[in-house]
């Protein structure tokens, strides 16, 4: 009655501490803290107040979500549950306590909390489980170099192998703890720890005590024998901790050399990918000033118009009017500003319909046919598989060529000439053919500077417009039977886009 007298004290204790968690969050580490320090000092004198107060802490590390704090809580439970003689409890407590700082990788927690599951397997009579632990245990206090918990970690080791009945066991390892502690300064617990492990063997069996004088006589100052075997001990118990270390600094040596591979293969990868990005920035450079420098000079081309051509056309329109012909100049002037306006036009679009391409062709073929007094006939058809008005092209790519034919091949010839221009597919791949019947291809006579600059500057265009695909070209002399010129004829793929 007393003891649950304290515990509902207890829990009116805590009933503010609970209200003013919702109200300081901020608060939360350090009441944490507080309140894990009050039980763990409560948990062997006081283990059911100490459990109360680990409920309070128990919220706060749900809060903060600190698995630390969370195995902290664990080990003093865990604690209480062994002073309250609650042994199956204390176990789950500490082993939800080893599972949290392995997962924190804590080796010093972990042997502690290692020792603390082996003296509650021995209450529990799990001798063999408590041998495991306590192995494990002191394999972890040989890497720490902790030799006094090591020395503690045998001893315990012992009292399990005397409850499993291995007194021979139980004495080797007795003996190995003798050897640690003559290797340090013993403390007075340490001392009374050995002597109480010494005197329950020696309780066990009438016979364990002279096994183990057999195995290991007092010690005298003049007994070499003793020191030769206790040296050799201990010699042993320091070459596995060497061996040990050895192995540690071997995996270590190695994981940072992994990690300086797995540096230098990241710096490579990112100075590959670097160098790509800069080839890449380069060359996208370079391709948009060389595409900007064409568009200039396609613009300009365009946008000029050849000043004879129009010097000619007002010419000729003077001269209509001058000889009465006013209707012709009135169909010239609608002609040529129709087609002025077209050719401005299209110096702003980068594609236009098929359909607008062959009005354009019209019109300037039907100027210059005005201009040149009807000396020439022309014919601007497509193919019936050709829808012209969902197909797009770069504009003006042919007038330079039907330009040249008309210009150079069929102009001021006494007899009447003849262009024609078709467009049709062929694979799937648009095509123009220009044939005229004049006087063929000269390269001596016949390549005007205007002529030169368009041609060169529309070809220019054409690779362009290709994006590195060789586009198909053919320029020729036509010939009749007896192998004279009877014309030209010009045939090249116009790179297109179909719209749907």
């Amino acid at each position: 009655m007393a003891d649950s007298a304290k515990i509902m004290l207890s829990l009116l204790l805590l009933l503010p501490f609970f209200g003013a968690l919702a109200q300081h969050p901020e608060t939360d580490i350090s009441r944490l803290q507080s309140l894990n320090e009050s039980a763990a000092k409560k948990c062997t004198k006081q283990p059911d107040e100490a459990l109360v107060l680990l409920e309070a802490s128990e919220v706060l590390a749900n809060r903060i979500g600190n698995d630390r704090d969370k195995a902290e809580i664990y080990t003093i439970r865990g604690c209480s549950y062994l002073f309250k003689n609650d042994f199956p409890k204390g176990k789950r407590s500490y082993e939800k306590a080893l599972s949290l700082y392995e997962k924190l990788e804590d080796d010093d927690q972990i042997a502690n909390t290692l020792d603390n599951l082996g003296l509650i397997e021995i209450h529990l009579r799990q001798f063999q489980a408590a041998t495991d632990h306590f192995e494990k245990a002191i394999w972890k206090h040989i890497v720490l170099g902790r030799k006094s918990d090591l020395a503690y970690d045998y001893l315990r080791k012992a009292n399990a192998y005397l409850g499993l009945g291995d007194f021979r066991e139980a004495w080797t390892t007795i003996r190995l703890a003798d050897a640690v502690i003559e290797d340090i300064v013993p403390n007075r617990n340490l001392e009374h720890y050995r002597n109480e492990t010494k005197s329950a063997a020696t309780a066990k069996t009438d016979s364990v005590f002279a096994v183990y004088q057999t195995m290991l006589p007092e010690r005298k100052p003049s007994d070499s024998a003793y020191e030769e075997e206790a040296l050799s001990i201990v010699n042993r118990i320091k070459s596995r901790v060497q061996d040990k270390t050895k192995l540690a600094e071997s995996e270590k040596r190695e994981s940072m050399l992994q990690s300086q591979k797995d540096v230098f293969i990241v710096i490579f990868l990112l100075l590959a990918i670097l160098l790509v990005v800069l080839i890449f920035t380069f060359r996208l450079r370079r391709v948009k000033m060389q595409n900007r420098q064409l568009l200039t000079e396609q613009k300009l081309l365009r946008s000029q118009m050849n000043p004879h051509f129009i010097f000619n056309s007002v010419s000729n329109v003077q001269g209509l009017i001058r000889d009465g012909q006013s209707d012709e100049a009135i169909d010239y002037l609608t002609r040529f500003s129709k087609l002025t306006r077209q050719i401005l036009e299209s110096s702003n679009e980068s594609h236009i319909a098929l359909e607008e391409e062959i009005e354009m062709l019209e019109n300037y073929c039907s100027v210059q046919r005005l201009l040149y007094n009807g000396n020439f006939e022309y014919e601007v058809s497509a193919s019936e598989d050709l829808d012209t008005e969902s197909i797009f092209i770069a504009p003006m790519l042919t007038q330079p060529f039907v330009e040249n034919a008309i210009k150079h091949g069929i102009a001021n010839r006494s007899q009447t000439g003849s262009v024609k221009i078709s467009f049709f597919l062929k694979n799937a791949k648009l095509f123009v053919e220009i044939t005229d019947n004049g006087k063929g291809f000269n390269q001596k006579n016949l390549q005007s500077k205007h002529k030169s600059l368009s041609i060169a500057i529309t070809k220019n265009r054409l690779i362009h417009l290709g994006k590195g695909r060789q586009l198909a070209f053919e320029a020729k002399n036509l010939t009749d039977e007896t192998g004279a010129i009877k014309g030209a004829k010009v045939t090249f793929e116009i790179p297109h886009i179909v719209e749907t």
